[in-house]
């Protein structure tokens, strides 16, 4: 399994992949291969209603991207950033 480091106390983590995922199809196959698989060793139940779940499904999803750019600009420092010019409209004044 991949090393994940905790971010916070809720139940966050975040893995920098040594291979990026090239495109979204390559990521939902990636996604369906797990659960076709189900190589994490999940378990089936059956809930109050006498309904199967399956051990492995797509329930809610929420991802999160970090571009390279951004993650750039991090390492770089404050002071290699490109200045931001001062706008009026930014800091509330009216004209």
């Amino acid at each position: 399994m991949a090393d994940f480091v905790q971010k916070t106390v809720n139940k966050s983590a975040v893995r920098d992949l040594s291979v990026p995922i090239a495109d979204v199809t390559s990521f939902n196959n990636l996604i369906q291969m797990v659960i076709d698989d189900n190589s994490f060793g999940c378990v089936a139940y059956t809930d109050n209603d006498g309904v199967e779940i399956p051990a492995v499904l797509r329930n809610r999803e929420h991802y999160t991207l970090m571009s390279e750019l951004r993650r750039r600009c991090r390492e770089a420092g404050r002071d290699r950033l490109a200045p931001v010019p001062h706008d009026r409209r930014v800091r509330g004044e009216r004209r």
